[in-house]
Order: C-alpha cells, then structure tokens, then sequence
C-alpha cells in the first residue's frame, strides 16, 4: 500500500535579516498517520517552519506542499488544523462565539460531536478572557 504524502517541504529556507537564515534548507516528507515532533531551542526556527507550514509566510526558497497544494490557499488550509501558542481573541466574546466564527472561516458549523470531543461543553458560556491557557488552546 502506497501512503499519501500529506506535507512536502523541500530544501525550505526562511530569513528574517540577509544575514542569516533561521530555517536553513529543511526538508521534510510527512506520509498520512505519522506524527513528527519539532524540538530545538529558542530562535532554532520551529515556529518559522510551521507559520511556513501553515501558509502565513512564504518561503524565500524550496517550496512546500500540503497535500500537493500551496499552503496558502484555501483548500490546502482546509485540511490543516493549527493550535497557535495563544489567540488574539478578545478578552470579552464568549467561547462560543469564537467557535460560531472560527466554523464561518472554513464555511462549516462546529457541531456538537466536535465540542463534545474537545470537551469543551462546560467552556461555552464561559468569556475567552476567562480561560486558563490550555482551556484558551483548546478552544
């Protein structure tokens, strides 16, 4: 059985001064049901990769592909789920909210099944500006 190639990243690089490159020729296949860590130090360039990744920057060199698709458009974005180190949702929009409005991005409702699988019920009426940090990742 031949398993699909979900990401492509191939010789990535990234630099934020002409001087040096904090994602330096990453390559990288990752097939559907493997899980990968990134592990490396402050400034090793983990969060570059993903907002590479994720398409929310563009490589300066290499290429990557998610499920074939350039990662920043829409349909490679709707088979990439991300949980950001913290959001920027507004203290005072209630965790529902956010759900109603993060499903309008991807143009589907959130549904029960999914806030039940996340156990995120009981966080519904809650204020995002009330939550822990993990409760904040969660949602």
């Amino acid at each position: 059985m031949v398993k699909e190639t979900v990401l492509l990243a191939d010789e990535v690089s990234y630099s934020y001064s002409p001087k040096s490159y904090v994602c330096d020729r990453v390559s990288m296949r990752l097939q559907r049901g493997e899980l990968v860590a990134l592990l490396g130090p402050n400034g090793a360039g983990k969060s570059t990769f993903l907002s590479l990744v994720a398409g929310l920057r563009t490589p300066h060199l290499g290429s990557i592909e998610i499920l074939g698709l350039n990662p920043s458009t829409v349909q490679a974005r709707l088979h990439l789920g991300v949980t950001p180190q913290d959001s920027a949702f507004p203290k005072t929009v209630r965790v529902r909210e956010v759900l109603n409005f993060v499903g309008a991005q991807y143009g589907t409702k959130i549904d029960d099944d999914l806030i039940q699988a996340l156990a995120l019920q009981s966080l519904l009426p809650r204020l995002v500006g009330g939550l822990s940090g993990g409760e904040r990742r969660r949602v």
